[in-house]
């Protein structure tokens, strides 16, 4: 039996949702604004706090995606001094895109990491593999990184 690889978790979106991203959201908001949990439930709604737990979300991803753009150009970042030797490199990219009607195989190359993760709106139908997504998943299996999007 081959053994499963282990996942590390990168950056996962659904840990900000629900009763985990409340959590979050509220412990933050007890240390920025030195209040202590029961001050946070009664001063801010639960919408209120839901939306503290997309800003985190949102400040997270933005902070991962620099720490992993350094990481692939071989540079320092704010969450590493490690320098990647093979920084620099074009990315190669292997997945697919599922749609209603069938899945697509991909496989590109990218100039650099940025290239290869641009969520941008495609022009005249082309673009990368996340053109019109969100990323919503990055993880590590033994040494492949895995990204996963959607509209």
């Amino acid at each position: 039996m081959e053994p499963k690889p282990k996942e590390r978790i990168v950056f996962d979106e659904d840990s900000y949702y629900g009763d985990e991203g409340a959590e979050w959201a509220v412990n933050d908001l007890m240390e920025r604004k030195g209040l202590t949990e029961d001050e946070v439930r009664e001063s801010f709604t639960d919408d209120e706090v839901f939306q503290h737990a997309m800003k985190l979300r949102d400040f997270d991803y933005e902070e991962e995606m620099r720490a992993l753009t350094a990481f692939f150009d071989g540079k320092k970042s704010d969450m590493s001094d490690f320098i990647n030797p093979y920084g620099g490199n074009h990315i190669f990219v292997a997945g697919s895109v599922e749609r209603w009607d069938d899945t697509i195989p991909v496989i590109t190359v990218y100039k650099d990491f940025d290239a290869a993760t641009d969520c941008s709106p495609s022009r005249f139908g082309r673009g990368n593999v996340f053109a019109d997504c969100e990323i919503q998943k990055v993880w590590d299996e033994n040494g492949t990184l895995y990204l996963a999007g959607a509209h």
